[in-house]
């Protein structure tokens, strides 16, 4: 009865549909900036928990003969005892 290819197009009642689909729009985009609001606050949160995978550091102008992973961990762990978390 009230499909929008059964209402005649004089009829006031297409104004239903234009308000519905309206309110429709609206709540989505609002439900989804809520979802990205708590999506952001989540990230936020993780991201200032002190975890290795939250910090790099770049490194430049390394002595030549340091070649491996393991020598420039202990390269590091020298100049910084105890600081060095991970290498890769």
């Amino acid at each position: 009865m009230t499909c929008l290819g059964n209402i005649d197009e004089k009829d006031p009642r297409l104004w239903v549909h234009l308000g519905a689909v309206y309110i429709f729009t609206i709540g989505i985009i609002f439900f989804v900036f809520r979802a990205y609001n708590n999506y952001i606050a989540t990230i936020y949160k993780y991201k200032k928990l002190p975890l290795p995978q939250n910090y790099s550091v770049l490194v430049k102008n390394i002595p030549k003969e340091i070649t491996t992973s393991q020598q420039l961990k202990e390269h590091f762990e020298r100049m910084y005892p105890g600081q060095v978390i991970k290498h890769i």
